[in-house]
């Protein structure tokens, strides 16, 4: 009984820092899926300042801008690099409701390109008409990548925190 109180109490004080960033107040729902209460987890690191590794997100989805330069060519070609891009919005559902968190930086140390977008980006690129086309990213490791609000302060970094949620297994 204890355990589940404490179980309780800290789900509450995660909720309380998420709706208070996200500026969204709503009483507390009466059941909660498990994957929704690691998004209030996750939720609270951000808008802590923390860096985390998203469980959710096995895969980013990216826009070519038409330039055919060496450096996008290797990646379409194979070869496994870091990423660091910015999104200018990051939001999450928890019961039934869209919590805006902010602008993220998504990373991962090593990604490769996903094989089914490799072929039609790289005759898109060759054909002069790369612009807008989408081209998926996975962490090379089968990983997730890590995330981490743009207003944090520097020392945030790109160590993520565990997330420490008894019984749940910290994603890499």
């Amino acid at each position: 009984m204890r355990g589940a109180f404490a179980q309780l109490q800290l789900f509450l004080e995660d909720l309380e820092v998420v709706q208070r960033h996200s500026e969204q107040y709503f009483p507390v729902p009466d059941e909660l899926p498990r994957t929704e209460r690691v998004v209030v987890r996750v939720a609270r690191l951000l808008a802590e300042g923390h860096c985390v590794i998203c469980p959710f997100l096995p895969e980013v989805r990216l826009a070519l801008n038409g330039r055919d330069i060496p450096a996008t060519r290797a990646v379409l070609e194979g070869k496994e690099r870091s990423l660091h891009v910015s999104c200018e919005a990051f939001s999450v559902q928890i019961a039934g409701r869209r919590l805006d968190l902010g602008p993220v930086f998504v990373s991962h140390p090593q990604v490769a390109v996903v094989e089914e977008s490799r072929g039609p980006a790289l005759a898109a690129l060759t054909a002069g008409h790369g612009d807008g086309v989408e081209v998926g990213l996975r962490p090379v490791d089968g990983g997730r990548f890590r995330l981490v609000l743009q207003n944090s302060p520097a020392s945030a970094g790109t160590t993520p925190v565990p997330l420490g949620l008894p019984g749940y297994r910290e994603p890499h």
